[in-house]
């Protein structure tokens, strides 16, 4: 890990793009670690907060329909900028919500300038492989890991500290804005995709990208699942303590980093087949831990099953901009938004499995997502 690390320093252009992936995250985490605070003052139920959060995937959803024609127009340098400059300014808005209406119109505006950035970053990330005949998609989304643990850890310090959310946000967003625009505009803005040829306005998946978009949506589907019930999944154990319940998602977030950074050279070595397949069997391994009704072990398969998590959204990612006649920005952006539509429903997929059943038959769900990842895998993927 620490070898290709090294290496993928050496090259100034991989180090901005991760820092764009780690600004991304950083702000987000930002607003994550408010929510509480911002429901409180608005005085909102908790079905109240929740319609409103759903409109934050639902415009990333939209606007990954669309912004594959911008890359091609403008050029994925300068798209990634300015949807980075859009998404940056964004971020306050959920600060100045009066109610709950407007908080999910705010949050729809996010969602629209982050899955625009989203999409642009990555169709960076692939032109650089292609361009510089290496494999770094893993490492940026490592810087992404990255970047919404240290914005967690901080934002929690400032809470601590008691310093208020918009004062926070503020400062954040100016010096994202300056990194942005003197340090990272310069070197990415210039760059254009170099593969494919003309420009669809809207980027659903075809044949070519079907298999791929499945496995985009039994991942991304199990990411978000995590990152909302794991508290509330180990809340419920009966050996479970309080300082317990935020532990699983710290452990996901933290084997998730790891992975990514130390996936490009896992993946050059053993081939992106082979990694899929072993990454949804370790996810698979962890669930069945976290499903064993003990909140120690329940943690320790979260923590497991972000090691495999980690790797799944890079190797598709980097494998859908390569497909044969399809300009990098396209291909991610059709598997995105069937993976984006699988992070979507997944709370609602989640809360009715617990409403009929249980919260663990709904942890059993996603090893029957992780199951059916493996199978897709297994046929549609070839061999390098």
């Amino acid at each position: 890990m620490l070898t290709h690390l090294r290496r993928f320093s050496r090259e100034p252009a991989f180090i901005r793009i991760g820092v764009v992936f780690a600004i991304h995250a950083i702000l987000f985490a930002f607003w994550v670690t408010r929510i509480p605070e911002i429901k409180a003052a608005l005085n909102l139920s908790e079905g109240a907060l929740g319609v409103a959060l759903f409109f934050l995937p639902l415009g990333a959803l939209v606007a990954m329909l669309s912004v594959s024609w911008l890359t091609h127009r403008f050029g994925v340098g300068a798209v990634t900028i300015w949807t980075t400059t859009a998404m940056i300014i964004s971020m306050i808005l959920p600060f100045l919500a009066p109610n709950a209406v407007t908080l999910g119109a705010y949050l729809f505006v996010v969602g629209v300038t982050g899955g625009a950035m989203d999409i642009s970053m990555n169709a960076l990330v692939a032109t650089l492989e292609r361009s510089h005949q290496t494999v770094i998609m893993s490492t940026c989304h490592g810087f992404f890991s990255l970047g919404g643990m240290i914005g967690a850890l901080l934002g929690s310090a400032l809470i601590a500290a008691e310093v208020a959310a918009l004062p926070q946000m503020a400062a954040g967003i100016a010096l994202m804005l300056f990194v942005t625009h003197r340090w990272l505009r310069p070197m990415l803005s210039p760059i254009r995709e170099t593969a494919g040829e003309g420009g669809a306005a809207f980027a659903l998946p075809g044949r070519a990208l079907l298999a791929l978009s499945v496995i985009a949506f039994c991942s991304m589907q199990g990411e978000g699942i995590i990152a909302d019930w794991s508290a509330v999944f180990l809340e419920d154990l009966p050996d479970s303590r309080p300082f317990m319940w935020g532990l699983g998602y710290a452990g996901f977030s933290l084997t998730m980093t790891l992975g990514r950074f130390s996936g490009d050279q896992l993946i050059q070595q053993r081939g992106a087949r082979a990694v899929l397949l072993g990454a949804f069997g370790i996810v698979t391994a962890g669930l069945a831990l976290t499903i064993s009704g003990n909140a120690w072990m329940g943690i320790a398969g979260f923590t497991v099953a972000g090691l495999g998590y980690a790797l799944l959204v890079p190797i598709v990612f980097s494998e859908a901009a390569k497909k044969p006649g399809v300009r990098p920005s396209q291909g991610i952006a059709g598997v995105a938004t069937v993976g984006y539509t699988g992070f979507l429903l997944g709370p609602v997929v989640m809360g009715g499995i617990a409403h009929v059943a249980s919260l663990t038959v709904g942890f059993g769900y996603l090893i029957g997502l992780s199951a059916l990842g493996w199978l897709v895998a297994a046929r549609a993927v070839k061999r390098p």
